[in-house]
């Protein structure tokens, strides 16, 4: 598509796989439970070890070492 063009796209592989299982099974365990579109998010920024910049940061604020970019 011609609208997607200037980004990157990522596809799921098995580490990102294994960061999203990592990271829905966190929040089930404390109880602060996150989407599992949410949890993708996440688990694509903690895989490349990249700050994931969101006006949502309530959102992703219980996932350990992930770096958040908010202006919240």
């Amino acid at each position: 598509m011609k609208v997607l063009e200037d980004y990157v796209l990522i596809e799921a592989d098995k580490n990102i796989a294994d960061k999203w299982a990592a990271v829905r099974y966190e929040s089930v365990r404390t109880g602060k439970q996150i989407s599992s579109s949410d949890a993708w998010i996440a688990a694509t920024a903690l895989a490349y070890s990249i700050p994931l910049i969101t006006n949502n940061h309530k959102d992703f604020k219980n996932i350990a070492s992930l770096k958040l970019i908010s202006k919240t």
